[in-house]
């Protein structure tokens, strides 16, 4: 929970200061991924038949950045400008 909570903030922080970039935003989408595989892992490792479970959502993870690159690397992804509460939450859960 940590994590999502400081990586909302570190890309709030980086829209304020206009800092945002694509690479800024491959890198922060491994760092999620790597630390997710650790936690799967390590869930894995405590309850064995709990593997297929863990990779499944590690390749669902690896699927949805995939997807994710190649859109904004295609200029097809929405670039959401207001900010009423629906669209913070959109946001939030992305």
């Amino acid at each position: 929970m940590l994590s999502v909570v400081l990586d909302y903030v570190d890309g709030y922080i980086a829209r304020m200061y206009n800092q945002c970039s694509f690479f800024g935003d491959v890198f922060d989408w491994i760092v999620d991924i790597s630390s997710s595989a650790v936690v799967y892992f390590w869930w894995g490792s405590l309850e064995p038949e709990a593997i297929f479970v863990t990779l499944t959502l590690l390749m669902m993870e690896i699927a949805c950045m995939v997807i994710d690159i190649v859109a904004k690397s295609h200029s097809f992804a929405p670039v959401v400008q207001d900010r009423d509460w629906m669209t913070l939450i959109l946001k939030f859960t992305m």
